[in-house]
């Protein structure tokens, strides 16, 4: 059976995922060799256990020195060993261990030396590969016993055929060549530790060891490996690529690079042309191209942008805005990740890129920040932020990239019902378009997003559900574009809207007065126009348009987006002139045909019958055969908008003007007369002498237009063919009416009088009305204005009737008198104080008013500390909701208090006897306390402890206290018991107290505040008595005996 001590278990060991040092690489070089010295600090190593059952724990790892000692090395251990135990299979099994050596670019003819060997004594045959893989730096090598995965190339086996004797127990260097590779290629070399029929149970498998470790290359570093090397490129007006390989390169200076690892780099230069430039990094398969860009020289740059947005095979490109034109830039290319890829070439471009000048268009909002801050980043602030736009918003904002930084503007906006959103973007700069979801600020989510190329108006689209979200925009890269010339850009947000459509109801070509429904489609908010213009309140999805014109309704949906319809034109025409004139409406009978003028054709009608045409198309009457009479003439066109007027035509005899007035007299405030004609007579045209307003048509007078006077009208009817000429006067009289104008009154507190004033126009004497609201008044021949009367109740005063010649009038204005009655208050009465008293509380009603009158005074408080004693008289004033107010006071004596004193006591004895209390000032007062009565003091009913005893002294009413303590001590001592012959048990005591004595006493009990508990009682000499205290509280209690021999105070404690 095989034993473990070909190996010792507990020695580090590799972890099953590769080990790579950043560190390790950027002091990396193509050749090296490795002495094992230390397995925790190895790198770049890895290892894989595929074996059957494999071992978590045991596997590659440090040499055991009981098996053999290194090769080479300060310790014995310093060497990679693997052992049976690479499987837990309890049957025989295969193992297959892999160690990984580090990935390099291999090229034919390097070289590979390692030293290995196996134990001296009993062997189980044991095999060791060596395998190649050309895929950069893969550790596939599958997941059975069995597979290889990408290391296909063997290299090297020893004891391939697994029988002994062939192992070496000694230290044996091996040498491999690489050859057959078509050209430098990034891989890696592995061992595998394979052995058939192996592990615990098996007849194979051992331990081996692998000590130094070489690798010798034979590339040569690239001519551009380090700065000073770098190729020209030319920059041109288009992308021509130039071929370029890492094969070979190593880390150069700087060190610290802005993305990646750099322990692979190759660099190029360009002199700029335009001082817009853009660079393309193409790589190739697995390749994950990196550019950084700087400006300088050689040993001092000074980095301008960094380039790394894509994964492998990726294109990495950036553009830059205000480079200067004839400067050298360089261009530092590598590989992101820290070994070689499996393909080592790349192309790289410089180009010119036309540059574009956005302004900002006409009616746009313009983006909330300047250029170089960043204050609406959305989620990406510590607070969020946004700026927020509607459908159709229109932005003219900036944005910049430099430093690795870039300014982020997050548009925030609301759909509101599901539609389809549009981002259009026209920026000077490469922009990144986003939609995102904010429901969750702390983890956005990115719904869709489109790179838009610069100066390339750009849209992106998304189907939303109801919710709120942000447009996105912000440069595609983070450098190239710092606060210049090409930061702006304009963003529109549409969404996808129905325009409405409306449609006619009728027919859209109408006479006046008609109309056309017009109803649009669409649900939301409507606007209808005519000719472009909004038409006030056309608000409905319906109008009813009756003016020509163009209408149009633009629609507002939920998601405020705004959209037109089709326009629709509505003709109007007007309706047709109907206006005919006669000669004369007044014809006399004996008159020839009168024939009318007229604007457009039409048919003539009368009424009632009686008055003939001579052709009703062209409305000559026929006055020979018409009777004479009054008749409704009415026109009616026959043109595309029918029309008709009437009027009123008069066949007589000769002319009548005679007429009248129902009054000779009238005022300037009646009802305005007209003129009363007698059978036969007719108006004609009315005139009068100066300051009468008269209508000339009817005879009707303007009243309140007309100048109080005496006047003439006159009626006249002119001559009418063979009918003369009528003349006809009339004499009037306008009295003007008076006016009465009421002002006046007041409001005040109390009662009293106001004046009241009614000024009056006019001459006199006039006869007033007037009432307070309910009672009316009248006061005739005033023959002064204004007529002034004193108002001594409430009221609102108003002039119902003045009369003045007969003329009467409603006057105006008002005039209101308010007499509020003030309030009653009463203040509780404040009874004798003394001058030592608390404060006194001071009660006032109603509620709310203020106490005044001394010093002692505070709000509704009286404190008499510190005052003079005497009479006081206090004040309550209070004021109601009308600023009436009343008082009442309250008149009360402070008395002065005495001032209480006592003397100081000193300790007494419990045993003591009683003694009488003297000190006390001003004499005649009383004490108080435990122990006293009457004005004495006895220790022993008082118990011993700290006393009390107040002295109260009164005068005047008022009384004082002073208060001292007295200790009052327990003066008996063992000898006092004994005299007695005393024995007290149980002290403490819970039930009951047991006293026993030696002399005849009698004795009290009492409790520590003073209180008998237990009466006087005798006890004769030698027996004995029990106390019951259960039902007592528990503390302190004393007895208190007496005797022949004298007074003896003991203290009991019932618990």
């Amino acid at each position: 059976m095989k034993t473990i001590n070909f190996r010792q278990t507990v020695l580090g060991l590799f972890s099953g995922v590769l080990l790579v040092s950043v560190s390790s690489y950027l002091s990396y070089s193509q050749s090296f060799t490795e002495g094992f010295d230390d397995v925790n600090t190895l790198t770049e190593w890895g290892v894989t256990n595929n074996s059957d059952s494999p071992s978590a724990t045991l596997g590659w790892g440090t040499g055991n020195p009981a098996s053999f000692d290194a090769q080479a090395g300060a310790a014995t251990d310093s060497y990679l060993s693997c052992n049976y135990q690479s499987t837990t299979a309890t049957v025989p099994a295969t193992i297959s261990n892999w160690l990984f050596s580090p990935n390099r670019v291999l090229n034919n003819g390097d070289v590979i030396t390692f030293y290995s060997r196996i134990p001296s004594g009993t062997e189980y045959p044991d095999r060791l590969q060596v395998r190649l893989s050309t895929n950069g730096n893969s550790t596939n090598v599958g997941t059975t016993s069995t597979s290889v995965g990408d290391y296909t190339t063997l290299l090297l086996e020893i004891n391939p055929t697994l029988v002994t004797g062939v192992y070496p127990k000694v230290w044996t260097q091996y040498t491999i060549t690489i050859s057959g590779l078509s050209g430098p290629t990034s891989g890696r070399v592995a061992f595998r530790y394979f052995v058939t029929n192996g592990g615990s149970a098996g007849t194979n498998s051992n331990y081996i060891g692998i000590d130094t470790y070489s690798y010798t290359s034979t590339l040569a570093a690239p001519a551009n490996n380090d700065c000073a090397g770098a190729t020209l490129l030319t920059e041109g007006t288009s992308c021509t690529p130039t071929s370029g390989t890492i094969a070979g390169a190593t880390a150069s200076v700087p060190i610290t690079v802005c993305e990646g690892t750099a322990n692979d780099d190759v660099w190029y230069r360009f002199v700029a042309t335009s001082t817009n430039t853009k660079i393309t990094v193409d790589g190739s398969t697995n390749f994950d191209a990196v550019f950084e860009v700087f400006s300088g020289a050689c040993g001092s740059l000074t980095s301008v942008a960094c380039q790394d947005s894509s994964l492998n095979d990726g294109v990495e490109s950036m553009q830059f805005a205000n480079l200067v034109v004839g400067q050298t830039y360089f261009i530092r290319v590598f590989d992101w990740y820290d070994y070689f890829p499996a393909s080592l070439n790349f192309t790289i471009c410089v180009q010119e890129i036309a540059s574009c000048s956005i302004t900002q268009p006409g009616g746009s909002i313009v983006e909330t920040e300047a250029c170089g801050s960043d204050t609406n980043g959305g989620c990406n602030s510590p607070t969020p932020v946004y700026q927020d736009i509607t459908c159709g918003a229109v932005v003219y904002g900036s944005a910049w990239a430099n430093n690795g930084l870039r300014d982020q503007d997050w548009y925030r906006f609301t759909v509101t019902s599901p539609t389809t959103v549009n981002w259009n973007v026209n920026a000077e700069f490469p922009a990144a378009l986003l939609f995102v979801n904010i429901s969750n600020c702390a983890s956005p989510v990115v719904m869709s997003s489109v790179l838009a190329s610069q100066c390339t108006p750009t849209t992106l689209s998304y189907a939303f559900a109801p919710g709120t979200y942000v447009a996105y925009v912000a440069p595609a890269q983070f450098y190239g574009y710092p606060c210049g010339t090409s930061n702006d850009y304009i963003a529109t947000l549409t969404m996808t809207t129905t325009s409405p459509v409306i449609s006619a109801g009728g027919a859209t070509t109408f006479c006046t007065p008609g109309s056309v429904n017009l109803t649009s489609t669409g649900t939301g908010t409507f606007i209808w126009n005519n000719g472009g213009t909004p038409i006030g309140g056309a608000i409905a999805s319906a109008y009813s348009a009756t003016a020509a014109g163009s209408y149009t309704v633009q629609l507002t949906d939920a998601n405020n987006c705004k959209s037109n319809s089709n326009a629709i034109a509505v003709t109007v025409n007007p309706l047709d002139n109907a206006t005919y004139v006669y000669p004369s409406n007044s014809i006399c009978d004996a008159s020839p045909n009168q024939t009318p003028t007229t604007s457009v054709a039409g048919i003539f009608s009368a009424t009632p019958a009686g008055l003939v045409f001579v052709s009703t198309a062209t409305g000559v009457i026929d006055v020979a055969n018409s009777a004479n009479g009054s008749y409704s003439v009415t026109y009616t066109t026959s043109g595309t908008c029918p029309n008709t007027s009437t009027q009123t035509v008069v066949i007589s005899g000769a002319p009548d003007a005679t007429f009248s007035y129902a009054q000779l007299t009238y005022c300037t405030n009646a009802t305005n007369p007209s003129p009363v004609y007698p059978t036969g007579a007719s108006a004609g045209a009315f005139s009068s002498t100066a300051g009468l307003v008269i209508n000339v048509s009817s005879g009707a007078i303007d009243l309140a237009s007309s100048t109080a006077g005496t006047y003439t009208v006159t009626n006249s009817i002119a001559a009418n063919g063979s009918c003369a000429a009528s003349t006809e006067e009339f004499d009037i009289t306008i009295a003007a009416a008076p006016t009465a104008a009421v002002s006046g009154g007041g409001t005040q507190c109390g009662p009293g009088t106001f004046p009241v004033s009614i000024a009056l126009t006019g001459a006199g004497p006039w006869n007033i009305t007037y009432t307070d609201g309910t009672t009316p008044t009248t006061v005739n021949a005033v023959t002064t204005s204004p007529y002034t009367f004193n108002a001594t109740a409430n009221g609102t005063f108003t002039v119902t009737n003045v009369t003045m010649a007969g003329c009467s009038a409603v006057g105006t204005g008002t005039a209101t008198v308010l007499f509020n009655t003030n309030p009653t208050v009463a203040f509780t009465a404040v009874g004798n104080v003394c001058d030592n008293a608390s404060p006194v509380t001071l009660v006032g009603s109603p509620a709310g008013g203020s106490f005044s009158g001394s010093t002692g005074v505070s709000g509704t408080t009286f404190d008499p500390a510190g005052l003079t004693p005497g009479s006081i008289t206090l004040t309550y004033t209070y004021m109601d909701a009308n600023n009436c107010s009343g008082t009442a006071n309250s008149t009360f004596t402070l008395n002065a208090a005495p001032t209480a004193t006592l003397g100081t006591f000193t300790e007494v004895c419990m045993q003591s006897g009683s003694f009488a209390l003297t000190s006390g000032l001003p004499a005649g007062g009383t004490y108080s306390g435990t122990g006293v009565t009457a004005g004495n003091f006895n220790p022993a009913t008082a118990g011993a402890g700290t006393k009390t005893i107040t002295y109260t002294v009164t005068a005047n009413g008022c009384t004082d206290a002073a208060s001292q303590t007295i200790v009052v001590e327990d003066c008996a001592g063992i000898e006092d018991v004994t005299n007695f012959g005393l024995e007290i048990y149980p002290n403490p005591a819970t039930s009951a107290v047991t006293i026993k004595t030696g002399k005849d006493v009698t004795f009290s009990m009492i409790s520590e505040d003073g209180k008998i508990v237990y009466p006087v009682a005798s006890l004769t000499m030698n027996t004995e008595t029990q106390l019951q205290v259960s039902h007592l509280a528990k503390g302190v209690y004393f007895l208190n005996f007496t005797s022949a021999q004298g007074n003896l105070v003991q203290k009991v404690i019932v618990q």
